[in-house]
């Protein structure tokens, strides 16, 4: 059994959906089954979180799952002409209720709070004209609906032929890509077309089959599963969300909460308990989640800079030690938020190359900005990357610490005059002189041998560059 680290109790969030709500109500529940209404007819199946007594005693449903002994159970009617599906109304959408295998019929509890977040985290971002949501293990479709209505398209992965039909009739077929299939076989070919997506909804099972029998094992696919979510995702993905059932020692909220923190550090991370209440108040048990999400977006477009700790979170993700972050993330916490958001591009550039590298120029960049624009900073680090690529490790390591002399040398090829740039220029002035025609070089030392006139490389006196200009041809006359 993996044995997973726990972030504590008291970060979690409860997310319960209180009913009745539209045509829904979970009416009574105990020893095991809960009564439901969805629409018009009245539902008893079984529930393992519904522990105690029930509250009414007697429910007269109109449809009853039965368990079998030693095979899959059934629906039994309690009257004659009762439908096997009906629609219901909710948050907007006409949902199919269909008697299903397993005891399945209309949502689950995760349905309601994933639909809610993702169709507002959608309907608040301003930044994306297209947005794309990957939806595995997509179910009835009625994520998929609330993910559309808020304007974004969705690729919805399920494995149950059952399941994919009534997706098709919750969602429809507009702006929708259905895709039967094991969930890792089609992420791992995502992963190699390098697709990626806006926002992720895993609504993971304990157990399950692919269409070609292929296994899902939680406790081996799920940690998987998390790994490949940073290449899945784009640069300005609004949020994931993973849920599954729980009950089980391995996975708690909390258990998510760390999957996440651990594997895409530095923004916000809420592990919930999910549940459903009655009409008397009572809460049925209905299994875990976390969602993570960059809560601080806001400060995109508004301009404010990232406090210390805020930058502190976004690169531990970079740094080889914990708390590396601490003093260059309080330096970095003076500079505007451009400046911040430039740092952070350029330490998760260069972590996908080395993590050393990535340690070292979050370490030196504060001094590097003191001391040079934004240009020469890169113009800086892509030096230091150029001789890592063909010296190694120590060597670039030398040169990110070597600032003040890099920073000298940037300051004169930027606001000085190179030879090469006005060499023709002077070669025409040094003709229209005398008639004569002369050579002109690159020299350490400012002479002629009456044939060539060797210059310096460059010449940086005056910030303006025509001043430059006019050094050189003093420096031409002087010599012929």
């Amino acid at each position: 059994m993996v044995q997973l680290p726990t972030i504590p109790e008291t970060d979690t969030h409860e997310a319960i959906v209180e009913t009745p709500t539209d045509t829904y109500e979970l009416v009574d529940f105990g020893r095991g089954r809960k009564l439901e209404r969805w629409g018009e007819y009245l539902v008893e199946r079984p529930a393992r979180e519904a522990v105690g007594e029930p509250q009414l005693e007697d429910w007269q449903p109109d449809w009853v799952y039965v368990d079998d002994v030693g095979r899959q159970g059934h629906w039994e009617p309690t009257s004659s002409g009762l439908k096997r599906d009906w629609n219901v109304q909710i948050a907007g959408h006409s949902i199919c209720c269909r008697l299903g295998s397993s005891g399945r019929i209309g949502l689950h509890a995760r349905d309601w709070v994933c639909g809610d977040w993702l169709r507002r985290r959608i309907e608040g971002c301003y930044d994306l004209e297209e947005i794309s949501v990957l939806n595995l293990f997509g179910g009835n479709g009625f994520v998929t609906a609330q993910a559309l209505v808020a304007g974004a398209s969705v690729v919805h992965v399920e494995a149950s032929e059952e399941m994919m039909a009534l997706a098709r009739g919750n969602a429809g077929e507009k702006n929708v890509e259905y895709v039967r299939d094991n969930v890792m076989d089609y992420v791992e070919g995502l992963l190699r077309r390098q697709r990626r997506f806006d926002m992720l909804i895993l609504s993971c099972p304990a157990l399950g089959h692919g269409p070609k029998g292929q296994l899902w094992d939680r406790e081996v696919d799920l940690p998987k599963l998390i790994r490949y979510l940073p290449r899945l995702m784009t640069d300005n993905c609004l949020g994931i969300w993973l849920s599954t059932d729980g009950g089980a020692t391995t996975w708690k909220a909390e258990s998510l909460g760390q999957l996440f923190r651990e594997v895409l550090p530095g923004c916000t991370v809420e592990p919930m308990h999910l549940g459903i209440k009655s009409r008397d108040g009572r809460i049925l048990h209905a299994g875990i989640a976390a969602r993570w999400f960059d809560e601080t977006e806001f400060l995109q477009t508004s301009g404010l800079p990232l406090t210390a700790g805020q930058m502190e979170e976004r690169l531990d993700a970079y740094m080889v030690s914990l708390g590396a972050a601490e003093e260059p993330s309080h330096a970095l916490a003076e500079f505007p938020r451009e400046t911040q958001d430039f740092v952070l591009r350029c330490a998760a550039m260069v972590s996908r190359t080395s993590s050393g590298m990535a340690f070292n120029f979050v370490n030196y960049v504060c001094t590097a900005l003191r001391l040079m624009p934004q240009d020469g900073v890169e113009a800086w680090l892509l030096h230091c990357m150029d001789i890592y690529d063909t010296r190694g490790l120590h060597t670039a390591v030398a040169a990110f610490k070597d600032i003040e002399n890099f920073a000298r040398e940037h300051k004169a090829r930027s606001t000085g005059l190179a030879l090469d740039d006005v060499v023709n220029v002077l070669e025409g002035f040094v003709h229209g002189l005398n008639g004569r025609r002369l050579k002109i070089e690159v020299g350490e030392q400012v002479y002629t041998d009456t044939e060539t006139l060797f210059l310096p490389a460059v010449i940086n006196r005056f910030s303006d560059r025509d001043a430059n200009f006019q050094v050189y041809k003093v420096m031409v006359v002087h010599l012929w």
